[in-house]
């Protein structure tokens, strides 16, 4: 991850912004998915 991140923040490719929010919005998806996973094996309180 961090390799990633930081060769997006590099930006030597022009291509880079677009690439940096696909991954953005890729990882924010699979964060939503994994919270709604957690949310339902663990008991809300």
């Amino acid at each position: 991850m961090k390799t990633i991140v930081e060769k997006v923040k590099h930006g030597h490719l022009p291509r880079s912004s677009k690439l940096q929010e696909t991954v953005a919005k890729s990882s924010l998806k699979i964060q939503a998915k994994v919270s709604k996973s957690l949310s339902k094996t663990k008991p809300v309180l």
